[in-house]
């Protein structure tokens, strides 16, 4: 039986899918089954489809993916052979006696040969059955096999005529005949010109039946082993990038088990083309080329976490590959968020067809990882200064020209650069500092030079635009520049459009570029184009076009309610309503810097726009039409992903929902089930485009409707806060909005607890204050001209402690817990010990000059501690508790962080804080190693928390997850699964955050934090506890039993007779169904 779950990788999260399918399994089980000491039976299980079940298993999508490829008459051998499967039909012959189905330790079905003579396995061939190739060439042999410890040797592949091997590989061993998970392994076969119909054969040959000169010793002794699973062949005209990693230094499971991508891996990287394979970059004929690695590490952010991962690679030295310019640093993208795994290399090719200097060049090739195939990927530029990247000048390598070499970007939250010079007016345009990079062996004196040469660069820019807002004509006094002059029109509107037409969520946060080349007259210009793949193009929803569901516009664009009810009933007329926000909307456009004022009152600017939009629409609408550039993308690119689907995972197929962590349900735009594979997505992507351009094609001209004018040119005074009515805070508004970080600290009042800000709406009602939503909304004249904002006074809301709850527990789930602290290499931190160079030390060849090389990464483990408290009762609002850093006694120390941010005054940081930061409301980051205390406190309680932060080598990773067996309760009462793992010292602190809870009667028990939970009504029901395993969900299961109030006194923990429970546990082999799916017992 096909389960996709046994070809993924070993990874640090789990789908939560298979947390749903394992709630669905328990819910089938008979009540014996969670008895002490009795194991939760493993299942397989096949789909019941059901009209309504809009949700796709693994399982599903791969079916999917199959059939889809036989309906486009892919030859079989490009899809995955099961053995079992093949022999059980007789497909296959015979190779012994001792030849049979047996399951694997995952559950999944294979063929063993078991106990056979060595020198049987090294006279005989192994017949793997008949695979069509048809036109096409063969690149890598994809294989499921594991061997016995004495079947150490080589492993040779065959055809039907071939006397000699084709290809030569290794088979994984194993200690003992317990088979476990195999890898998805590749072995090159190229040479061979596999097409047509072919009948292979393997041949395993031990070492220790060879003579000195390579025969057989007839006479050796011994048996072995061997566990054969699956194969399937790529395609040969992608290009494979493969790396061979140094185990000697570290493995590939360190670099991919590295949390903040920081652990290296050093060896050898290979590519292989195909025979006269042209590139797509420069055209020229390629050919194989090896190149030593300087390093290979992880990169990306939410990437990083997923089951397939995108990685930074840094040659030894700057080399041209696969026909882009010589460099050292490159990107591996695994474009996990998009299914189509061509959203970055098209938008790529539209901006370069557009004319936006420095687009990354980028090639799609196969990625065969230490032997082990990853899928297909995007090797890529990345963005950094370079004379063959962004040719703009380099502060770093010539300080003294201050005129230019500035990449700058937006700040992607409060939390990400702050350890970067920000320049421009805070209230203007406010941007990063990437490069040049600021280190403290840095001239302070030239580095002061360069921040003020840009702050006031791009203050200039907002003095320009400004005033030609401000002016009745197109003339600009001449205490300003022009705009035009300092910054260029042509890239600022190819940019903005860009962003907007993909309705890129990411635009103006991170990956959003600007940069400022050397030269008194260059100006400042938008880009490079970055990071395409996940929240633009519709990538997020299957459903994206239509209104009613949760896709559309995300991320923080200005909300209707900024304008009045007639302005706003423009952004969705009910003829829009068949497509809903989605497409026809403008989004990102609303935060892009300079552009729509230019737009408003720059009447040049508004028909370049409309010029720039023309040409762009002709180009989207030719790119997306029937053969266009995105179907020939699509054609050359599928047959990787066809391979790349039998491997790996992407977001859609995983299924769940980045943002609300529920399932994404496989929904089409007219409602009915979606069947996620490679062309329907293809075909949506190419659906979003020709209908997105056809709607800003009637819009563009009428952005000033869309989008208040009112609202970006008001010149709005400071919003003010009070306590009592005493003035405590003020806080700026630029472009309707206020900034999270100038909201004031809470303010503090003796015997009340603060439950927020308020302000009073223009009906005079009382609205609770959102500070990470926070804009203000507007009042209009009866000539619907803005002429003041209705939510300019915040007043601080208390409530008596009186009328709190009182805390009856109030206690950590630990008294100690572990963070894994992993060096992020940045210029306080000592550069690497592997190579032994102290700072300042480190040779020219080493340092790194690009954001996400060596200094990017998470230099910080953040956590919030009121996820290990344990509180009960459940009506305590986690809001009024707490915390501050503390000594060893519970003394306090440090400073807060919130105090950091009002306190001008403070000039320097307490040490431990600059070890460890704490928020007032328990958001934890640290930053250096060592132990530390917290302490919560909620009215009289009080509880202190030791936080160790270790070595990221030193964290132990548990294997077993228990709870107690039964818990028995009235209505009313608290119970705790009381959750333990087999180890404890130096678990990293997210098996306790991120552990969780289901229970299979969701109305019988409400849940807290850490296995609390309080029984709601009478009956009987089973709580799953699961935590993710480093390759592994952990999992157990309480049985909970709730008595009406004044029953019997509950006891918890109950034990039952084990050997009663396990002769009514359900035998091997059993089948069980729930609405949706039928489970059999495998073991």
């Amino acid at each position: 039986m096909r389960n996709m779950k046994k070809f993924g990788r070993a990874v640090s999260k789990i789908s939560k899918k298979s947390i749903a399918i394992a709630i669905a399994f328990a819910m089938s089980l008979p009540n014996a089954a969670y008895a002490e000491g009795t194991q939760i039976p493993e299942t397989s299980y096949t789909s019941q489809t059901q009209e309504e079940n809009f949700f796709v298993t693994p399982e599903e999508h791969l079916q999917d993916i199959i059939d889809e490829a036989r309906a486009l008459n892919v030859p079989d051998a490009f899809i995955r052979h099961y053995l079992a499967s093949d022999l059980q039909d007789e497909k296959i012959a015979a190779f012994d006696k001792n030849m049979s189905v047996v399951t694997n330790d995952e559950g999944v079905e294979g063929v063993e040969i078991k106990s056979v003579k060595l020198t049987k396995f090294a006279n005989n061939k192994i017949d793997l059955g008949n695979f069509d190739f048809g036109e096409y060439k063969a690149g890598n042999m994809v294989y499921n096999f594991i061997a016995s410890r004495k079947l150490k040797g080589k492993a040779y592949l065959y055809t039907e005529k071939s006397e000699d091997p084709i290809a030569t590989f290794e088979i994984k061993r194993t200690v003992d005949d317990s088979w476990g998970k195999t890898k998805n392994l590749a072995v090159d076969v190229r040479k061979a010109n596999l097409t047509g119909e072919q009948h292979l054969y393997l041949k395993v040959v031990p070492d220790s039946v060879l003579n000195t000169d390579g025969t057989i010793n007839e006479s050796a002794s011994g048996k072995g082993s061997l566990y054969l699973e699956s194969l399937f062949f790529t395609e040969g005209s992608t290009p494979v990038v493969s790396f061979d990693i140094d185990k000697e230094f570290n493995t590939i499971e360190d670099i991919n088990g590295s949390e903040t991508h920081t652990t290296m891996g050093y060896g050898t990287m290979n590519i292989q083309v195909p025979d006269g394979y042209r590139s797509p970059v420069n055209d020229e004929v390629l050919s194989d080329r090896t190149y030593d690695l300087d390093f290979i590490k992880g990169r990306g952010n939410s990437t990083w976490k997923q089951t397939k991962k995108p990685y930074k690679v840094k040659l030894d030295k700057a080399e041209e590959v696969l026909g882009m310019p010589k460099n050292k640093h490159w990107g591996l993208l695994a474009n996990y968020f998009d299914y189509t795994l061509l959203r970055n290399r098209y938008t790529f090719y539209l901006a370069e067809k557009l004319g936006l200097d420095y687009t990354p060049h980028s090639v799609a090739v196969d990625v065969v990882m230490d032997g082990e195939f990853y899928g297909s990927y995007q090797f890529a530029e990345t963005v950094r200064i370079d004379e063959n990247r962004v040719d703009i000048g380099d502060l770093e390598k010539d300080p003294s020209d201050v005129t230019g070499g500035y990449l700058l970007q937006h700040m992607a939250s409060w939390l990400s650069g702050e350890d970067l010079p920000m320049v421009g007016d805070p209230k203007g345009t406010h941007l990063v500092v990437e490069k040049p990079e600021y280190d403290d062996d840095y001239d302070e004196d030239l580095k002061q030079e360069q921040l003020n040469y840009i702050d006031g660069f791009l203050r200039d820019i907002d003095a320009a635009v400004k005033k030609t807002a401000e002016s009745d004509s197109d003339e600009v006094s001449a205490e300003v520049p022009n705009w035009r002059d300092v910054l260029d029109e042509e890239s600022l509107i190819k940019y903005t459009l860009m962003q907007e037409f993909s309705l890129n969520g990411d635009a103006y946060g991170g990956s959003t570029y600007y940069y400022k080349p050397r030269g008194e007259k260059e100006k400042l210009h938008c880009g490079p184009i970055w990071d395409f793949d996940f929240v633009a193009w519709g990538a997020y929803h299957t459903d994206f076009e239509n209104p009613q569901s949760e896709a559309g516009v995300i991320d923080g664009e200005i909300e209707i309610e900024n304008v009045d009810d007639s302005k706003a009933s423009v952004a969705q007329t009910e003829e829009d309503e068949d497509m809903g926000y989605g497409v026809k909307n403008f989004g990102p456009i609303t935060r892009a810097p300079w552009f729509m004022k230019l737009y408003y009152h720059d009447a040049d600017f508004r028909e370049n726009v409309i010029k720039t939009w023309d040409e762009f629409s002709k180009l989207l609408k030719e790119s997306a039409k029937e053969g266009g550039v995105l179907d020939q993308m699509a054609d050359e690119t599928y047959m990787s992903a066809l391979a790349n689907y039998q491997v790996s995972t992407s977001y859609l197929s995983d299924g769940i929902d980045y943002w609300t962590e529920s399932e994404i349900p496989m929904i089409s735009d007219d409602g009915s089930k979606y069947t996620l594979n490679y062309y329907n997505e293809i075909n949506r992507l190419k659906s979003f485009v020709n209908n997105r351009a056809d709607w800003v094609d009637t819009h563009i001209s009428e952005l000033d409707k869309y989008i208040g004018e009112e609202v970006l040119n008001f010149d709005f005074d400071d919003v003010e806060f009070y306590v009592d009515d005493k003035l405590y805070a003020t806080a700026p508004v630029y472009m309707g909005f206020i900034s999270p970080l100038d909201i004031p600290a809470n303010p503090e009042k003796e015997g009340y607890i603060f439950r927020g800000w308020y302000y009073y709406d223009q009906s005079g009602q009382l609205q609770e204050f959102d500070p990470f939503g926070a804009h203000v909304s507007v009042i209009y004249d009866e000539n619907g001209d803005l002429v003041d904002y209705y939510s300019r006074k915040y007043y601080a809301r208390f409530i008596p402690v009186s009328e709190v709850a009182a805390a009856k527990d109030f206690k950590f789930v630990r008294d100690t817990v572990y963070v894994p602290k992993y060096d992020n290499y940045d210029e306080e931190d000592e550069f690497n010990e592997e190579y032994g160079y102290a700072v300042g030390n480190v040779p020219e060849d080493l340092e790194d000059s690009e954001g996400d090389d060596l200094n990017e990464g998470y230099s910080r483990a953040d956590f919030d501690a009121k996820d290990l408290l344990k509180i009960t009762p459940f009506d305590v609002n986690p809001e009024d508790i707490k915390f501050e850093l503390v000594d060893e006694k519970g003394n306090p120390v440090g400073k807060y962080k919130a105090d950091l941010e009002f306190d001008n005054d403070s000039e320097e940081l307490n040490e431990e804080y600059a070890k460890i930061d704490v928020s007032r409301n328990g958001l934890v980051a640290v930053n250096d190693l060592g132990d530390y205390y917290i302490k919560a406190t909620y009215l009289d309680k009080s509880a202190v928390l030791k936080i160790s932060v270790i070595e990221g080598s030193e964290a132990v990773y548990p294997k077993e997850l228990t709870v107690d067996k039964e818990v028995k309760l009235n209505v009313g009462e608290y119970g705790d699964v009381n959750f333990k793992y087999d180890v404890e010292e130096k678990i990293p602190y997210y098996y306790f955050t991120d552990i969780r809870f289901k229970a299979l009667d969701k109305s019988m028990v409400e849940f807290g934090s850490c296995g609390l939970f309080k029984a709601k009504k009478a009956g009987e029901t089973s709580v799953i506890s699961f935590a993710e395993g480093d390759d592994e969900m952990l999992m157990d299961v309480t049985k909970v039993i709730v008595s009406e109030k004044n029953a019997n006194k509950p006891s918890q923990t109950m034990k039952k007779d084990k050997k009663s429970d396990e002769k009514r546990a359900p035998k091997k082999g059993t089948k069980l169904t729930d609405k949706t799916y039928i489970y059999k017992v495998t073991k």
